[in-house]
């Protein structure tokens, strides 16, 4: 016991971390004090939290100009008109199906948790609805065929023209004369047809983002239509937490504090540089089922491109600082050190989470709910030191659910925090890390189970993603797989890429400190 409670006293230390300042945040934002932060912060604004309404505001000025195309053609589009009757009929009926599926849950709280509030959401509907009337007109005779058959692919094989479009109005026309609505399915619209007619509409646009050399203070043009930043961020600044605004200025501090450094070191490449890079890494995923944009947005964890533009910027001008090709002798050192994580070794820990957010929504309250979570780990720590049993106070403390809520059947469950025996990524994925964190806090707890921590003693409560951790490490594994750089292709990506993000992310950390 007496170790337990040395590494709890000693738990911030033991997990050395550039922790997030959300404590330093004491207002909630408002349109008005919106205005007052820094072209940097509001920038970082749009960019993290305020990537919903980004994407709103892109759709809608797509929707105008198709609009407008349309209107100059001499086309008649009268039939996309959209009521506020039409819009609380299609809310109503939202909410509707989504209580019949989640019954123990607040609409508006999970609308609220997508960035928008009740106004945005009543207009992303209207926009939605005229979407699909522009498209696909209530009354089928309307619907705009060679349009149609232009986004959906035409005659291709395949094509979702040939296989579902054309087939629509006589299936429709059946549905209402059964009594059925006669409408197309919202899963069916919003799965397979509107995201191809988004697809179609930015193809033919022409769309600027800050990193492609729009002016300051503008975060998006379409078509040559501008979009202000400090704009934007009005129009969500209620919708952002303390939480979020204290990590956008962190981002800040770490690419500005990270460029500084490589600037100094002559090792920065530049914007065009950067851009071309990225063109050439998309067309490896051309034939790929899993697109560009995935891997930098779901599986590395950045909340937009633009933020990963300048993470790539970054890591790359660092590359240059490095032998090329990297040594044999580095590699053999790098992998002897991460060889459990890179040869699938396993850890089993167990975790109490103190949230600062709601983890079945994904909000953080307006204000305060960081400072709430370090109080409640403190005396979490406090029942931990007082003598009672780690598996008790787990039971009664940690916010991990025992399954996450909507997960398929036979996916790992968090189990309250008693992960089992997990690879270091499955596990990452519990405690919410990715390489978008690594870079934006600079620790992992993850890292720390995998390779630091003692077995059976309690380190924390540590700052991480969600809120505040105190974690047990129980078993390693060895690793189960030979891993072979030299012979293997995989294996040696895979070696190669890892010792550069070390490195990268050590490089950053110093940098930080200059």
């Amino acid at each position: 016991m007496f170790r337990s409670i040395l590494v709890l006293f000693l738990g911030l230390l033991a997990l050395p971390s550039a922790v997030l300042p959300a404590q330093e945040a004491s207002a909630g934002l408002t349109a008005e004090s919106s205005q007052e932060l820094s072209p940097e912060t509001q920038y970082a604004l749009v960019f993290s939290v305020g990537t919903p309404r980004l994407y709103q505001k892109l759709q809608a000025l797509l929707i105008e100009t198709e609009f407008d195309r349309r209107k100059q053609a001499g086309i008649d589009v009268g039939y996309a008109d959209v009521s506020e009757l039409d819009v609380e009929q299609r809310i109503e009926r939202t909410i509707g199906e989504f209580i019949d599926k989640n019954p123990d849950l607040d609409f508006w709280a999970q609308v609220s948790a997508a960035g928008y509030d009740e106004t945005s959401y009543r207009d992303e509907i209207r926009r939605n609805l005229m979407l699909e009337r522009l498209y696909f007109p209530p009354n089928t005779d309307q619907w705009p065929t060679e349009i149609l058959k232009e986004v959906f692919g035409g005659d291709a094989e395949d094509s979702l023209w040939s296989s579902m479009i054309v087939k629509m109005p006589e299936e429709l026309a059946k549905q209402k004369a059964a009594g059925q609505s006669g409408e197309i399915h919202p899963t069916t619209m919003q799965v397979f047809l509107r995201p191809h007619i988004f697809g179609h509409l930015m193809d033919k646009a022409e769309i600027k983002y800050p990193y492609d050399g729009l002016p300051e203070g503008v975060c998006l043009s379409v078509n040559g239509t501008e979009v202000k930043t400090a704009d934007l961020v009005r129009d969500f600044a209620a919708v952002v937490s303390d939480v979020e605004l204290a990590r956008a200025k962190r981002w800040n501090e770490v690419v500005s504090g990270t460029r500084a450094a490589l600037e100094a070191d002559g090792l920065l490449i530049s914007r065009e540089e950067t851009l071309a890079l990225v063109e050439d890494e998309r067309k490896e995923y051309a034939e790929s089922v899993v697109s560009y944009e995935q891997i930098a947005l779901e599986f590395m964890g950045f909340p937009s491109m633009e933020f990963y533009h300048h993470y790539k910027q970054l890591r790359h001008s660092y590359r240059k600082s490095l032998p090329d090709p990297f040594t044999e002798e580095e590699l053999d050192a790098h992998l002897q050190t991460r060889l459990r994580f890179i040869g699938a070794g396993q850890v089993t820990a167990e975790v109490i989470l103190i949230s600062a957010r709601d983890l079945d929504t994904g909000v953080w309250q307006r204000v305060g709910s960081w400072e709430a979570a370090r109080k409640r780990s403190e005396s979490v720590v406090r029942e931990l030191l007082a003598g009672k049993e780690w598996s008790e106070v787990l039971n009664q403390y940690s916010e991990y659910p025992a399954k996450t809520r909507g997960s398929q059947q036979g996916m790992p469950q968090p189990q309250r925090g008693r992960f089992g025996s997990q690879m270091r990524n499955p596990l990452r994925q519990f405690l919410g890390e990715n390489d978008f964190t690594d870079f934006l806090i600079g620790t992992s707890v993850a890292d720390h189970l995998f390779f630091e921590a003692d077995p059976e003693a309690i380190y924390g409560p540590v700052e991480g993603i969600y809120g505040f951790y105190l974690y047990k490490l129980l078993t390693r594994s060895e690793p189960t797989q030979q891993v072979d750089w030299r012979n293997n292709e995989r294996h040696g990506y895979f070696v190669r890429d890892d010792y550069l993000n070390e490195m990268f992310l050590e490089y950053v950390t110093a940098a930080l400190k200059r």
